[in-house]
């Protein structure tokens, strides 16, 4: 279930998951923001955690129901 009240995701947290929205890989991700691939993953995880998602699909799904993107 999400949150009852949406999670706090930082810039960084929405733009990486922008981008995995639209099927970019952590790779690509830390291609296009000059970031480290460790870190790119790393903020798509923390983003999936705040938003109690189980895979990076759920996650994207909910970071689309609750308006981020």
């Amino acid at each position: 279930p999400l949150p009852p009240e949406p999670p706090r995701l930082t810039a960084r947290e929405r733009d990486c998951l922008a981008y995995v929205a639209e099927g970019k890989t952590d790779w690509e991700i830390s291609v296009i923001l000059g970031i480290s691939q460790n870190t790119a993953h790393q903020y798509v995880e923390s983003a999936r955690k705040k938003l109690n998602a189980s895979s990076r699909a759920q996650a994207v799904a909910r970071f689309v129901m609750l308006g981020f993107f």
